[in-house]
């Protein structure tokens, strides 16, 4: 099968749940537990993978998140979860 598109996902580690949502503008949309947060996005990146693209879980830090929003102005939000994850996966893979 030929790979689709390389997609970097926010990925979260549970010892930084609760300083993530304490970051997030939009912590009021996540899920309330990390295993919830986590089964969910599991189920995103298997049908990704199954539609042919290359997954690449990117660890979101809640120091350098912040860092990296400021940086460019940036709310921290979903959208700018996704652009981190998108510019680091690009990062990985340049080509």
């Amino acid at each position: 099968m030929a790979v689709g598109l390389i997609i970097g996902i926010p990925w979260f580690k549970r010892k930084d749940w609760v300083a993530l949502k304490a970051i997030f503008a939009d912590a009021h949309a996540l899920h309330d537990t990390y295993e919830e947060w986590r089964s969910s996005v599991r189920k995103v990146e298997h049908r990704m993978r199954e539609e042919g693209h290359l997954i690449e879980r990117i660890d979101l830090e809640p120091e350098s998140f912040v860092q990296w929003c400021a940086l460019r102005g940036l709310r921290t939000d979903a959208k700018a979860r996704a652009s981190f994850a998108s510019e680091k996966a690009r990062e990985r893979h340049p080509d």
